[in-house]
């Protein structure tokens, strides 16, 4: 059994390592002669670490990772106040407050941005090769 191979403690992970596994192999059928090696050993040394749980950068570059100690708990939740009043394009205070220093998890509901007006008339405004400045 799988299980016994490998230090994967539950279902979902096998579920999520399993087209891991399946695209290095095909990764590897299909690297020419000269860089299946080097496919091999990459690819390798990534599953290793995934498995062994002992990845410490879980996203490339140029994200970093800070420490669990920078959410400990502040005077207000995770920060030491609350989030600035007069958001840009009217966003909910209470909203933005709630997302950055009581939330670990997730963010807004799905479609929040799409019922802020403001925000909706700058993107519908601004021609596609521009950028909106956050």
């Amino acid at each position: 059994r799988i299980n016994k191979m490998l230090p994967i403690r539950s279902t979902a992970a096998l579920i999520i390592i399993a087209p891991l596994i399946i695209s290095i192999l095909i990764k590897v059928t299909t690297a020419n002669n000269n860089s299946k090696s080097n496919t091999i050993s990459l690819m390798g040394q990534k599953l290793a670490k995934l498995m062994s749980g002992t990845n410490t950068q879980p996203f490339p570059p140029p994200a970093v990772m800070g420490p669990e100690s920078i959410m400990k708990k502040k005077a207000h939740g995770t920060s030491a106040t609350p989030v600035q009043e007069n958001l840009r394009w009217k966003v909910d205070q209470e909203v933005a407050d709630r997302i950055c220093n009581f939330n670990r998890h997730y963010a807004e509901y799905s479609g929040y941005f799409q019922n802020v007006p403001e925000f909706m008339n700058q993107t519908n405004d601004t021609p596609a090769d521009k950028e909106i400045t956050f």
